[in-house]
């Protein structure tokens, strides 16, 4: 159990509950805010870990989604692909999207579902990422 400030100074209280426990949580409002943060205590997610997604709200500043086995995300407009090509469809709600974790340390934690966001981020983590970096397919790197 970690007791820690949350957002605007609001103390947090983190406690890890097992996955087999998990299922017979049951949620009951006392009046008081309570958030069980099971993206973070029971996913044990890493930054540049991939997963799949449903939008489930759009705003103008972005989309939040619903990952898959549990936990919300959030991806800034800039993060999605339709702000970078006019040929893509703006998210929607119920939308299926593959995005890769940017910022756990934000609430919720930021994600992209830009295609180099993924790339770099299987280099980083030594996962193997097709060189797509520019039109002839070479890296930027390989480059002169």
């Amino acid at each position: 159990m970690h007791d820690q400030a949350g957002p605007n100074g609001v103390p947090r209280i983190e406690i890890a509950i097992p996955v087999d426990k998990l299922k017979r949580l049951k949620r009951v409002d006392s009046g008081a805010r309570m958030d069980i943060d099971v993206w973070r205590t029971v996913m044990q997610v890493s930054v540049h870990q991939e997963f799949d997604v449903t939008v489930t709200a759009v705003a103008p500043v972005g989309s939040k989604v619903a990952i898959d086995g549990g936990g919300i995300g959030f991806i800034d407009q800039v993060k999605h692909p339709s702000w970078w090509d006019v040929n893509v469809a703006p998210p929607q709600i119920g939308d299926r999207l593959h995005v890769v974790v940017l910022d756990l340390d934000r609430d919720p934690p930021r994600l992209s579902a830009l295609r180099k966001d993924m790339d770099i981020a299987r280099r980083l983590t030594g996962r193997d990422a097709p060189a797509r970096d520019t039109p002839d397919v070479t890296s930027l790197g390989d480059r002169r």
